[in-house]
C-alpha cells in the first residue's frame, strides 16, 4: 500500500512541480521559452526544479500516509 502512496505523491508532486514551472515561466511567449530550452543549463535547472518537487511530494506523502493511516512516526 505505501507503494501506491508514493507514486500517487509522485505524480501529484510532478502535477504541482508542472504547475510552478508554468508560473515561473509565465512571462515569456511560447518562442522564448523554446529558445530558453536550448540552453542545457537552463533545461537542467527546470527540470531538476520539477523532479524535485516531484520527490518531496512522495516523500510528504509517505510521510503523512505513515503518520496518520499506521501511526508509525
Amino acid at each position: 500500500m505505501i507503494y501506491l502512496i508514493g507514486i500517487a505523491g509522485l505524480v501529484i508532486g510532478f502535477f504541482i512541480g508542472q504547475l510552478w514551472l508554468s508560473y515561473l515561466l509565465r512571462a515569456y511567449s511560447r518562442q522564448e521559452i523554446l529558445a530558453l530550452m536550448e540552453d542545457k543549463s537552463i533545461r537542467m535547472k527546470y527540470g531538476l526544479l520539477n523532479w524535485m518537487v516531484a520527490a518531496g511530494g512522495c516523500g510528504l506523502f509517505i510521510l503523512a500516509y505513515k503518520y496518520f493511516i499506521l501511526g508509525d512516526i
